[in-house]
């Protein structure tokens, strides 16, 4: 359900880059695409069975073949815009989880026993999630690369269930490389940061999934459209393919 809404919400907001004009011509060019295939899937059977009617169920059929062929069309046009939409998505997101509390907390909590377990830190000072603790000791280079692992990890993981349709073509979680991280967290103590937060790992989910994207853009629009032309042809073959048979049997027996 999360990977049909997803999938909604890009289209939805590819339409929303047309012009009042060109949204008007493809909608237009919808309806007239879905109803030709209604009418046709209806009346065709007609070029050699001029009594034929069809049933209850064929008229349902073409009815869901009209109404796929309409989407078809807007999802066809709202890919044009594929990569600026998920940039788009990508920087909402980005946002929102630097600002979410209960991933924020899910970071610390993992990160913390993960640094922990290294027994290379003095813990001393340093009061547990569950006793109110805010911060982690990182003096350790392993203890700082061991939490801007997690911190990546989970922001991408997060990404995936937010977004299910990038998340699948994207596999962000497969492009986080222990260098990137390595090289940012040294960046960042080196210019005097003494914790390393969770919206530095955010910022290296985000910085890797939009170049997977820019990577990406071109093959998944080509790809997409590829799918949608043939479902175009494909799904209005069944109820063509069955009121024809219908048609052809009605036709033999009468004569």
């Amino acid at each position: 359900m999360d990977l049909i809404t997803d999938v909604i919400s890009i289209i939805l907001n590819g339409l929303g880059k047309l012009s009042a004009k060109n949204l008007y011509l493809t909608l237009g060019s919808a309806v007239i695409l879905s109803v030709s295939c209604f009418f046709g899937c209806n009346y065709y059977s007609h070029l050699w069975n001029k009594t034929y009617q069809t049933t209850l169920t064929h008229k349902v059929l073409s009815g869901i073949a009209s109404l796929f062929t309409f989407l078809f069309v807007l999802a066809f046009v709202a890919f044009t815009f594929w990569e600026e939409v998920a940039t788009t998505k990508i920087t909402i997101w980005k946002e929102r989880l630097k600002n979410d509390s209960v991933f924020i907390n899910k970071c610390f909590y993992d990160a913390y026993y993960a640094v922990k377990a290294l027994n290379i830190e003095d813990f001393t000072d340093y009061p547990s999630p569950e006793n109110g603790g805010r911060i982690i000791p990182m003096s350790n280079e392993k203890s700082q690369l061991t939490s801007g692992e997690i911190y990546s990890k989970l922001a991408c993981q997060n990404f995936d269930s937010e977004n299910p349709l990038l998340g699948l073509i994207l596999q962000s979680d497969f492009g986080i490389a222990p260098e990137l991280i390595k090289e940012d967290t040294k960046r960042h103590f080196a210019a005097g940061g003494t914790l390393y937060l969770v919206s530095n790992g955010v910022e290296i989910a985000a910085t890797v999934i939009k170049k997977e994207l820019t990577k990406q853009a071109p093959r998944v629009v080509t790809l997409a459209r590829t799918i949608l032309v043939l479902l175009f042809i494909i799904i209005p073959i069944i109820p063509f393919g069955l009121i024809g048979f219908a048609a052809y049997k009605d036709l033999k027996i009468k004569v």
